[in-house]
């Protein structure tokens, strides 16, 4: 009897391993790779940055009033940049400069699978070296997120 009680058990716990497992590598890994669409504002350049690890990065520039701080935008799990739309115009019409990103394997960015924030910074400082490079950001410019 003690016997069939421990193959039970051992039975459930494998069976909640397995559950586990699928449920990380299949729901939580991988982004609802939502096709990036369009951002309803015009005005900005498109470019791309190469994370530490190789991946490349598609961020977006707006260009704000004349000395106006930088806001980084940064899309949630499973969708892009395209979703922060109505926060552009708000931010836009404000003055600030913008500079958005599609995080690893969302939008129009490399990448198959997403750690949720393990490798999501270097994709935020690839995008502002890039961006520092490109003349977007000043060195002395204050960026906020």
């Amino acid at each position: 009897m003690l016997r069939k009680l421990f193959y039970l058990a051992c039975l459930i716990g494998g069976l909640l391993c397995l559950t586990l497992i699928y449920l990380v590598n299949t729901v939580i890994n991988r982004p609802n790779f939502v096709a990036p669409g369009q951002l309803s504002d015009p005005e900005h350049k498109d470019f791309t940055a190469t994370s530490a690890d190789g991946i490349n990065i598609q961020a977006t520039f707006y260009e704000g009033a004349v000395n106006a701080d930088t806001v980084l935008l940064c899309h949630g799990h499973g969708v892009n940049l395209t979703y922060m739309d109505d926060m552009v115009k708000f931010l836009r019409d404000a003055g600030y400069n913008l500079l958005l990103l599609d995080f690893r394997a969302h939008g129009r960015s490399g990448g198959k699978l997403c750690p949720i924030g393990l490798h999501e910074w270097n994709d935020i400082k690839a995008v502002l070296t890039k961006a520092r490079e490109l003349g977007y950001l000043k060195a002395e410019s204050s960026v906020a997120a």
